[in-house]
């Protein structure tokens, strides 16, 4: 049964909404969890880091799976691991449970990185480019949700709580999939099971120079989102003094404005290609990263300084990450199952490297933070400038 653009466009929401919960919900808990723990604060960060490895290495498995199987069955499986990491986080009383109930999260939630292969079952080229625009547009006004709702459960209730929600999304992700998702891989393009083929087709992706330098961008740019969030938790409560519901919120307004960039970049889709929608991005996100760095050196810290320059990192990334995924998988609509494992493997693997980075970055002023973002600015530049030019 063919799936309509609108439910699609559903669907895949849904996949970035839970998985963005998963890394961002309890975000707001992190100072509540370390003295619980009563460990550093870098140590709770890494419960972002092992997130994002467990969707990194398990997207590997995924995708071929799926390639075999079919979509369906891999994201049903995957949405039942991931609940069952949440209800190991949920009862942790030593911070290791904790840790290792983050990477099975990780691992089962590394199934929705299949939204990928499901888009590119059905779509291709400019077709398939704006279809991105369009995902990273909604998929960017909900999941903002995530460290408001972390802000009040810690408010409310405590840090478990973000932890039980995380839980109930992921067996309503298991309902969702398991009685209406329709099946977008064909039955005559699944392949026979085959480690060799498997092993084949992942060299083909890694060897394109395309696929692993837009890949590269993506993952840095995920790692930028995700090193703020994590560093900004520490840097808004216990320098800047707010709760845990106003750092909520003021995390919705950093990310709020990549669904702008997205929608700019859907806007000039016609007009420019992609490697120059990508490069301007780039140094759009560097540009504000400079901004950033100028505030701090000059020994100006508060609440705008912070947030201005994000507003402007963060457009970029929103023409960052649809232009990647499109030229990413120009070549490889014959195994989308494993592009979109290898992909999404890649991306969350830079992402867990970066984000690993920032968790032992100091938090005292927002300088550290500044500088992550400007190496991550020239790492992507010079990523792009392995790919083939148009």
């Amino acid at each position: 049964m063919p799936i309509k653009t609108s439910k699609l466009i559903l669907y895949v929401t849904f996949m970035a909404v839970i998985a963005q919960f998963g890394s961002d919900n309890f975000l707001p808990s992190l100072p509540a969890m370390a003295e619980y723990f009563n460990v550093s604060k870098h140590t709770t960060q890494y419960s972002v880091s092992l997130y994002l490895l467990g969707m990194s290495v398990f997207q590997f498995v995924y995708g071929p799976l799926s390639d075999v199987f079919g979509r369906k069955k891999a994201l049903v499986s995957g949405y039942i691991v991931f609940a069952i990491g949440g209800v190991i986080c949920s009862f942790s009383y030593d911070i290791h449970w904790l840790l290792l109930g983050r990477f099975i999260q990780g691992a089962g939630i590394a199934c929705t990185g299949l939204s990928r292969s499901i888009m590119r079952d059905l779509y291709e080229g400019k077709a398939l480019a704006r279809l991105g625009s369009i995902i990273t547009i909604t998929a960017t006004m909900t999941p903002p949700l995530a460290p408001i709702t972390g802000g009040y459960l810690q408010d409310l209730f405590g840090w478990r709580a973000s932890f039980f929600l995380l839980t109930v999304m992921g067996l309503i992700g298991f309902i969702l999939f398991s009685w209406s998702f329709p099946e977008s891989l064909r039955t005559e393009r699944r392949h026979r099971f085959s480690l060799k083929n498997i092993l084949k087709s992942y060299s083909e992706c890694f060897k394109d120079k395309n696929f692993v330098g837009y890949a590269a961008c993506a993952g840095l740019s995920l790692g930028m989102i995700f090193g703020y969030l994590s560093v900004g938790a520490f840097l808004f409560q216990h320098q800047l003094g707010l709760t845990p519901v106003q750092y909520g919120w003021l995390a919705v307004f950093g990310i709020f404005f990549m669904p702008t960039g997205a929608f700019l970049n859907n806007y000039f889709t016609g007009t420019f290609n992609a490697f120059q929608l990508t490069v301007f991005a780039v140094f759009l996100v560097l540009t504000g990263s400079l901004i950033m760095l100028t505030f701090a050196l000059f020994g100006i810290m508060n609440v705008y300084v912070i947030l201005i320059p994000l507003f402007i990192t963060f457009i970029g990334i929103g023409f960052i990450l649809p232009n990647a995924f499109s030229q990413a998988f120009q070549n490889f609509g014959h195994i989308a199952g494993v592009a979109g494992a290898a992909y999404g493997a890649l991306q969350m693997f830079l992402s867990s490297i970066a984000t690993s980075v920032a968790a032992i970055l100091p938090s005292e002023t927002q300088l550290p933070l500044a500088l992550y973002f400007i190496a991550c600015s020239l790492c992507m530049l010079l990523a792009l400038m392995c790919t083939k030019k148009p």
